[in-house]
This record gives C-alpha cells, sequence and structure tokens, in this order.
C-alpha cells in the first residue's frame, strides 16, 4: 500500500509566530508547504524561499490549500478565517481566536455546517508538562490553581494586552484542566491592560488565580 498524498498547508501571515508554523510545516514530511501569503509582500517572498515554497496572492493560496493557518493580527482573524472556512479549508487559528465571542460562536457554527475542522493555537495545552499534570489530576478534586505569567516588556509592538497576549494561555489551561463552565470571573489590571490579575470560580467550586504582566 502506498503512503498517504502528503496534506497541503499553506500559512497566512508570516510575522514571528506565522514563521514558526511555516518552518513546522516545511519540516514536517506528512505535509506539503503549498505557499505563504502575508500583506508584506517582501516577507512573504523572503520566508517562501527560506523554505522552497512560494509567496502567494491570498486568494490563490486559500484555492490551492487543503488547510492553513493563520498568523495574522486578532482584528484580522475573523474575515480571514470566514474566507478560508466557506472555502472548505481547514484552519489552525493562532491565539486569541477573535476579536469578539460572537465571531467565535459564528465561525464555529460555519466549520461544522461545512464540515471543516477549526481548531486555535493553544499550544500550551500540548507542553508535556500540562498532559502529565493533566494526567496526575485525573480523577482527583482540583482545589485551586495559581498561575503567573510574567514577560519583559516587548520591543515589537503588540495590540494585544496581556490577557489576550499572554494570560490567554493560562485560561485555556484551567478550563481544560477543570472542565466545567466557569460561576464567576473578578478582574483588575492597569491602564493598557499591561499588567493583570484574574479570579476565576468554576461551577463544581474550583477556583484560579491568574497574573499576567507586560511590565
Amino acid at each position: 500500500m502506498g503512503s498517504a498524498e502528503p496534506l497541503r498547508v499553506g500559512v497566512i501571515g508570516v510575522g514571528s509566530m506565522g514563521q514558526n508554523h511555516a518552518r513546522v510545516y516545511a519540516e514536517l514530511p506528512t505535509v506539503e508547504l503549498a505557499g505563504i501569503a502575508d500583506a508584506d509582500a517582501d516577507r512573504a517572498h523572503d520566508v517562501a524561499a527560506r523554505h522552497d515554497t512560494r509567496a502567494m496572492d491570498r486568494c490563490d493560496l486559500v484555492a490551492s490549500a487543503e488547510a492553513v493557518s493563520i498568523a495574522v493580527p486578532t482584528a484580522h482573524h475573523y474575515p480571514v478565517a470566514r474566507e478560508c472556512i466557506e472555502a472548505g479549508v481547514h484552519v489552525l487559528v493562532e491565539k486569541p481566536f477573535v476579536a469578539e465571542p460572537a465571531e467565535g460562536h459564528e465561525l464555529v457554527s460555519l466549520a461544522d455546517e461545512r464540515g471543516v475542522a477549526i481548531q486555535v493555537g493553544h499550544i500550551e495545552r500540548f507542553n508535556p508538562a500540562i498532559q502529565a499534570l493533566s494526567e496526575i489530576l485525573a480523577g482527583k478534586e482540583l482545589i485551586a490553581i495559581d498561575a503567573r505569567r510574567l514577560g519583559s516588556p516587548r520591543e515589537r509592538e503588540i495590540k494585544d494586552g496581556a490577557v489576550m497576549d499572554l494570560m490567554i494561555h493560562d485560561i485555556d489551561v484551567a478550563l481544560s484542566l477543570v472542565n466545567e463552565d466557569l460561576d464567576l470571573v473578578n478582574a483588575v489590571g492597569t491602564q493598557g491592560s499591561r499588567y493583570v490579575d484574574a479570579q476565576l470560580r468554576f461551577d463544581g467550586g474550583s477556583v484560579a488565580s491568574l497574573t499576567a504582566s507586560r511590565v
């Protein structure tokens, strides 16, 4: 029996995170990096040449790929993801998923209607340490979670605050470990959300205290 054909995957948006996606796809034997699309044509050509693929117009890439990674700025996640889903293309969207909850619900419903997969790039959930912790906690009562993600100030401009850039990882980990709906959320932060403290309480009584900082 012959081996399956490689999955044709494109990358839309090749800033720092998008370049990581392109590099990993180029290294995977089960994937063909179908092309690169970016609003900065020079950057698209540079990254494409680095990984022996083509810089393409986004519409052409969506038409030729079976799946795409979307690593454009958060404000553009929704329209780009919608375009891909409507074309029947599977999507991996960098976190945060979208800027507004309603947009996320709409994309999930649309993906279900079109029969395509949609995944958010919450990489911490697949961190071996987090997976081991999940196994350790299986069947046990989880009382409290305390997580602090203290990043240094970024040299490059980031439009997302500390919650959407950093704390979102720990929110996702807490939700996956507890696997219950939230009963209460409290938060306080500095202007511009450079430093934020949040307290979560779940339906079963478990609590989480999360801190994120770009100070």
